[in-house]
């Protein structure tokens, strides 16, 4: 992950004493909510919510990357809602369209009107829009949310 843009550092996921490193000098935070790449490490119980508030506490935004455990993968449709979390920006992608390439970012209508006004959201990608995609994304949200799916899923965690 290198070479980083100037003032860019790491604090080490699960642990709480780390947090003191976000401080007034923070725009934001990006972490998995699940550390995918690092091995499927999940977040200690009160993690997640414990970096929420230290973002909030000094003015930072908390970003999480659900591309790879959102979309029913942990039993719910995203896992940092098994956390008592709220991001204030969400990475979605993989599971989205059940396997064809999508993602997005969601984020309160706040924060979006702060991407740009000319136009919003401007020029964002060469391939968005695609209508086979998104009908395979509504498809994949229409039977993770009426379907026992995620529930069973759930019901198999080991």
């Amino acid at each position: 992950f290198e070479p980083l843009l100037a003032d860019v550092d790491f604090i080490r996921f699960n642990e709480f004493e780390d947090l003191s490193k976000i401080d007034d000098h923070t725009a934001g935070v990006i972490v998995e909510s699940i550390q995918g790449g690092a091995g499927f490490i999940v977040p200690l119980p009160g993690y997640l919510k414990a970096l929420q508030d230290r973002c909030h506490q000094v003015g930072a935004l908390l970003i999480l990357d659900e591309i790879q455990p959102g979309f029913g993968r942990t039993g719910s449709l995203f896992a940092f809602q098994q956390h008592d979390c709220v991001p204030d920006v969400l990475a979605i992608g993989k599971g989205m369209a059940s396997g064809l390439p999508c993602g997005a970012i969601v984020a309160s209508k706040s924060h979006m009107d702060l991407l740009s006004d000319r136009p919003k959201l401007g020029h964002i990608t060469t391939f968005g829009g695609n209508p086979v995609v998104a009908a395979a994304a509504l498809a994949t949200l229409n039977v993770l949310i009426h379907s026992s799916l995620m529930s069973d899923v759930k019901s198999k965690e080991l």
